[in-house]
């Protein structure tokens, strides 16, 4: 019976978990290509302590134009606390109308929300469960 449910309650947790960009530089672009480095925060990540795998996560505007796609280092999730981390990877741009459009909202300081989506694999109690992020 556990082993028919803890696929489900990891899923579950994962997502009732929100991710928040604390601080972001990107760095050296070139027309399709940025350079990253990050601080997220993930908070509601689940009681216990997880690894969630390295995976590439799609990044969505407000209006769910796919702006283009991240890879996400392995991150490691601590139970019933908040988890900062420090990130660096790459972004891949693959509307670069749709990035220009949403890099100026920033520049001018606007608040923006972008969605993330992906699959990995979350392994906690030495057990890997495949999770849609």
């Amino acid at each position: 019976l556990l082993l028919l449910l803890a696929p489900m309650l990891v899923q579950a947790f994962l997502d009732a978990a929100t991710l928040s960009v604390i601080n972001i530089t990107l760095a050296q672009p070139a027309e399709t290509r940025l350079n990253v480095e990050m601080f997220v925060k993930i908070n509601n990540a689940g009681p216990i302590w997880a690894r969630l795998s390295g995976f590439n996560a799609t990044l969505l505007d407000p209006q769910g134009r796919e702006l283009g796609w991240i890879g996400y280092p392995r991150l490691e999730l601590q139970g019933n606390t908040q988890t900062v981390q420090h990130v660096e990877s790459y972004l891949s741009v693959i509307d670069s109308d749709a990035f220009r459009e949403e890099g100026l909202k920033l520049l001018a300081g606007k608040s923006i929300t972008w969605g993330v989506h992906g699959i990995s694999v979350v392994r906690t109690f030495g057990l890997p469960f495949r999770v849609i992020v």
